[in-house]
């Protein structure tokens, strides 16, 4: 019987040092080994496409509808009978004519750039926001980002010189 006994003392024993062991050890992970500030990452503009009549327009060669997401550098195309808004966020928003093809480019730090290549684009540039209407020529407007404001353009197929549409 002290046989049995000591022999289960000994595994108990060892099942404790085990779990000690284990408790420890998780214990030691869980503690920070950088004491340094973690870098706040920048919070990303994400643009939202709005489309009249719930008609699709193509983005990146792809057909797209209301609610889907419109990265920078995103090619966005229209047909003779789409129109459609990009929602900008806290940059503005871009409305974009039937007919129109153009390239969207923005960041996180206030700049948003409309490279059209043929139709019409209104951008309504938000208070700290530099917004520019470009063709292959050149820019064809620029707002004012101290005051924001709205920067029309229009450039139709087969023309070389944007116009800028004053309302």
């Amino acid at each position: 019987m002290n046989q049995k006994h000591a022999v289960g003392s000994k595994v108990i024993a060892a099942l404790l040092l085990l779990a000690i062991v284990q408790v420890s050890l998780q214990v030691g992970l869980a503690e920070p080994g950088n004491t340094t500030n973690p870098v706040l990452v920048p919070q990303q503009v994400v643009a939202r496409l709005t489309t009249r009549n719930n008609q699709p327009v193509t983005v990146n060669g792809l057909s797209a509808n209301t609610g889907a997401s419109i990265l920078t550098g995103a090619t966005i195309e229209t047909g003779a009978d789409q129109s459609a808004t990009v929602n900008l966020g806290s940059l503005g928003s871009l409305d974009i004519a039937p007919n129109t093809k153009l390239v969207l480019t923005y960041d996180d730090q206030g700049n948003v750039k409309v490279v059209l290549v043929y139709g019409c684009a209104v951008l309504t540039a938000k208070k700290k926001t530099t917004g520019e209407i470009a063709t292959d020529q050149g820019t064809a407007a620029k707002n004012d980002p101290a005051a924001g404001g709205v920067v029309p353009a229009s450039l139709f197929a087969g023309l070389n010189t944007p116009s800028r549409l004053d309302f």
